[in-house]
């Protein structure tokens, strides 16, 4: 049963014309995200987060792949429903299967996974859990990734860990027909 959310979305009537322009890049089909309508409540913060979230999201030299890969898992320790049926939609149009996507689930440790692939689902865990790396995680994202991705990388997890964080407390409400963590994928 979904909770109540504690700050309600705005519905576009309730935008002024600045909020909507701010947001007119992000409606799918129509549709503007949950997300967007309760950060718009705080219009000086969602300006100065912008351009942050766009580049951890879209322009940063870290392989999409990866990035999905380390937000799934950083989504799925925060038992983050929002974040990561959001992102299971984008991890499925960059070509993650549901069977990969499935088994983020089971960590860095689970078969099939690349090297690095395995070292940036564990840089997820380590930084949510030490707030620090091993010597071989990080040996294996700074060899394989390069320095400004391998940054980028810490960035992104960041990123998400604190908005997963606030799609929790604000009890943010998913979108009909997005997945959850304990829907099945077949």
């Amino acid at each position: 049963m979904a909770m109540e959310p504690r700050v309600e979305p705005l519905r576009d009537d309730q935008m002024s014309a600045e909020q909507l322009e701010l947001v007119k890049h992000y409606r799918r089909d129509g549709h503007l995200p949950n997300i967007f309508r309760v950060a718009l409540r705080n219009v000086k913060l969602f300006k100065a987060y912008k351009a942050f979230g766009l580049y951890t999201m879209a322009l940063s030299s870290v392989p999409p792949r990866l990035r999905e890969l380390a937000i799934l898992r950083i989504g799925y320790l925060n038992k983050s429903d929002y974040e990561w049926g959001h992102h299971v939609r984008i991890s499925q149009e960059i070509g993650l299967t549901n069977a990969e996507i499935s088994r983020v689930k089971l960590g860095g440790e689970a078969p099939g996974w690349t090297l690095l692939e395995a070292a940036a689902i564990r840089m997820a865990d380590q930084m949510k859990y030490d707030a620090n790396l091993d010597d071989v995680t990080y040996a294996t994202l700074m060899e394989g990734l390069g320095e400004d991705a391998f940054v980028e990388l810490i960035n992104t997890i960041g990123n998400y860990a604190m908005v997963s964080t606030l799609l929790n407390i604000l009890r943010v409400p998913l979108e009909p027909g997005v997945v959850t963590i304990d829907t099945p994928l077949d």
